[in-house]
C-alpha cells in the first residue's frame, strides 16, 4: 500500500481490466485450446470426465481440499479469459491440484469399470512420443517462411548476446537496451562480463526490469546500444538520447533456419532526467510520475516535449512564463502525481510556470 498498490494495478494491466471488459468468444476458446495443450489433450479430456463424476470417485474431504486449491484459480482465469486468454502458464498452480484430482478419480474409476482401462496405454503411449519429441526438437532447425525460427525463444541467446556485446566494445557504449525483457535477460546473461542491460523505460512498469534502476540513472551524455527485434524505435527513446543510429543487425541462424534478426542501434547523449514541478506545497520527481498507477496521463512523450518547450521559453533563470498546454499538462501531472517532496526547481503561479536556471539546462 506504501507504493499505491503497485502490484495490483501491474496485474490489472496484465489482464487486460485497465480497459473495457468485452466478451470475446475466440479469446476464450484460445484459453481453452492452450489449457489443453499444456496439460496434453488427452489429459485434459479426462480431467473433466472425472471431475463431472468426483462425488462417486472421490472421498468428499479429498474432493473439497483438491477442488479449493484447483476453482478458484482456473475459475478466475476462465471469467478473464473472455476478454482475453491471458498465459497460459498462468493457471499451473491449479493444475498441481487438478492433476492429483484426476489420479485419484481415475484409479477408482477404473475399479469400478474395467473397459476405461483400455484408453491407458494408449494414452501413455502419446504422452511418451510427445516427450520425445519435444527432447528432440530442439535439435531440428524449424524454418518458417518469413518468421523467426519456430523455437526461437530457446536459440540463439550466446550467439545474440556475443554479437552485441561486441557491437558495444567496437562503439564504446556503457550499457544495453532490449526492447524486449526477453532480449536484455538474454544479453545479460550470456553476454561475457554479463553486461548491464535495461528495457526501454517508458514509465510504466511492466516487468521486474522497470522495478530496478533505469538508464535515466547514468550520467547525463552517457551512451548505449539499443536491440531491437522488429527495427522500430519507441517514441519515448528518442526523446531520452540526441542520437540514435544503426550500426548493424544480428541475424544467428541454427542450421539453415534464421532464429531471430535483431537490428542493433547506436543510442548516445542521453539526456537529463526531468526535474520536479511544486503545486500547494507538493512536488513530483518526474521520472517517477509513469511509474505510478495508470490514471489517464498521456504518457512520457507529452510530458518531455510539454517540459521542454516550457523550459526554453521561460529564459535563463528565475523568470515567468505562460504556455497553457504545458501548464494543463503539467498541472494534470502534479495532481495525479504519488511521490510528493520537497521543489528544486519549479513552480506553479496561478496560470503561471515558473522555472529556474536549473530547467533551462536542458
Amino acid at each position: 500500500s506504501s507504493h499505491d498498490w503497485i502490484t495490483l494495478h501491474h496485474l490489472q494491466a496484465r489482464g487486460s481490466l485497465n480497459e473495457p471488459f468485452q466478451i470475446q468468444p475466440g479469446q476464450w476458446m484460445e484459453f481453452i485450446g492452450t489449457q489443453s495443450i499444456i496439460v496434453f489433450p488427452v489429459f485434459f479430456i479426462a480431467f473433466w470426465f472425472v471431475l463431472a463424476q468426483s462425488r462417486k470417485l472421490i472421498e468428499v474431504r479429498a474432493r473439497h481440499f483438491l477442488l479449493c486449491a484447483f476453482v478458484p484459480l482456473f475459475g478466475f482465469y476462465s471469467i478473464l479469459a473472455l476478454n482475453d486468454a491471458g498465459q497460459p502458464n498462468w493457471t499451473a498452480p491449479a493444475w498441481v491440484a487438478g492433476v492429483l484430482l484426476l489420479t485419484a478419480g481415475w484409479l477408482t474409476l477404473r475399479e469400478r469399470k474395467p473397459k476405461v482401462r483400455v484408453w491407458e496405454k494408449p494414452s501413455m503411449i502419446a504422452a511418451g512420443l510427445v516427450v520425445v519429441l519435444l527432447h528432440v526438437v530442439i535439435f531440428l532447425p524449424l524454418p518458417r517462411e518469413g518468421k523467426p525460427d519456430g523455437l526461437h525463444r530457446v536459440r540463439g541467446s550466446r550467439a545474440l548476446a556475443e554479437a552485441v556485446v561486441a557491437y558495444a566494445r567496437t562503439n564504446d557504449t556503457s550499457y544495453i537496451i532490449g526492447d524486449h525483457y526477453q532480449t536484455s535477460a538474454q544479453i545479460c546473461f550470456y553476454g561475457e562480463g554479463h553486461p548491464t542491460a535495461y528495457t526501454v523505460d517508458d514509465g510504466r512498469v511492466n516487468d521486474q526490469f522497470d522495478l530496478w534502476p533505469s538508464y535515466l540513472d547514468q550520467p547525463v551524455g552517457s551512451s548505449g546500444l539499443f536491440v531491437s527485434r522488429n527495427g522500430r524505435i519507441p517514441q519515448g527513446l528518442e526523446d531520452q538520447f540526441e542520437e540514435i543510429s544503426l550500426i548493424g543487425e544480428v541475424a544467428p541462424y541454427f542450421g539453415s533456419s534464421l532464429i531471430y534478426r535483431h537490428v542493433v542501434l547506436y543510442a548516445g547523449g542521453s539526456r537529463h532526467r526531468l526535474p520536479g514541478v511544486l503545486n500547494d506545497g507538493y512536488a513530483l520527481d518526474f521520472p517517477l510520475l509513469p511509474r505510478c498507477p495508470d490514471r489517464g496521463f498521456s504518457g512520457l512523450p507529452d510530458w518531455w516535449s510539454a517540459w521542454a518547450g516550457a523550459s526554453s521559453a521561460c529564459g535563463e533563470t528565475h523568470q515567468t512564463c505562460s504556455c497553457q498546454v504545458a501548464l494543463s499538462i503539467l498541472s494534470q501531472a502534479v495532481y495525479r502525481s504519488c511521490h510528493p517532496g520537497p521543489s528544486r526547481s519549479a513552480w506553479i503561479d496561478g496560470d503561471r510556470l515558473c522555472c529556474d536556471d536549473t530547467v533551462s539546462a536542458f
